[in-house]
């Protein structure tokens, strides 16, 4: 019982245990829709779509979130790109559920902590071309996703105009 108590700090420490989750879980949908209308939205604006596949238990997709939140760098997504967040999966009590699975496959996006691939971004042109996306766990570490470096990265898959 002690080691499942310390285990279970440990996890939450870290990011990866159940107490992390959200309290209510975000919207389970398919979100080829949002793709979809993203793309189109894109076409319209002269703009690249940002795809950004995440979870709830991953702690640098919620640091992600918050640079994302940024003011200089939210001004710089919004003149570039038609932001869609991807949930890959959700902690559900003490389970996994996964989520938009054929996006995952599609984009070739590593989801699990064993292969480093979340948080993982794939910047697509309005028909759907992949134009970008960041490396197998390169915003994975703690400094790559500050401010300064997101936006020195975004800026080589921003539409040229």
């Amino acid at each position: 019982m002690k080691r499942i108590a310390v285990a279970t700090i440990a996890c939450l420490l870290i990011g990866h245990g159940p107490g992390l989750a959200q309290s209510a879980p975000p919207d389970a949908g398919d979100a080829k829709e949002a793709v979809t209308d993203a793309r189109a939205e894109a076409k319209k604006s002269g703009k690249y779509v940002l795809l950004n596949f995440g979870a709830d238990w991953c702690g640098e997709c919620r640091q992600l979130e918050k640079t994302f939140a940024d003011p200089t760098v939210a001004k710089f997504l919004r003149a570039n790109f038609v932001v869609v967040k991807v949930p890959v999966g959700q902690m559900v009590g003490l389970n996994y559920a996964e989520q938009n699975v054929d996006l995952v496959r599609k984009y070739g996006v590593f989801t699990t902590a064993e292969n480093a691939g979340i948080p993982s971004i794939v910047i697509l042109d309005s028909a759907g071309n992949v134009r970008g996306r960041t490396d197998k766990g390169e915003w994975r570490r703690g400094d790559a996703v500050l401010p300064e470096n997101v936006i020195r990265d975004l800026r080589r898959w921003a539409p040229k105009r």
